[in-house]
This record gives C-alpha cells, structure tokens and sequence, in this order.
C-alpha cells in the first residue's frame, strides 16, 4: 500500500511540475487564454493547493 502512495505522489509531483513550467512558459509568453478556458489565476490557485495537499 505505501509503495503504490509513493507511485502515486511520484506522479503526482511530476505532473505538478510539468503544470508549473507550462504555467510559467504562459506567463512568458503572455498567453492566458489556455484550449481549456481555464484562466492563469485558477491553475495558480489548483498548483498551491496541491504545493499545501503535498506537505
């Protein structure tokens, strides 16, 4: 049960921070209308409650 948690959370960070450099490339570029019209302050807001979820 604690490896498949861990395999899970591995994940989990993975694709946070693949979420956090497509937010940040979002931001560079100035693109904050996304194909799923999803805003820049919602993902922000979904990535710190998985930051706080995490600790």
């Amino acid at each position: 049960v604690i490896l498949t948690q861990e395999k899970r959370i591995r994940k989990l960070n993975e694709l946070v921070r693949k979420l956090q450099e497509e937010l940040q490339q979002c931001r560079s570029s100035k693109a904050a209308n996304n194909e799923t019209g999803i805003s820049v302050p919602e993902i922000s807001s979904v990535l710190e409650e998985a930051n706080i979820s995490q600790n």
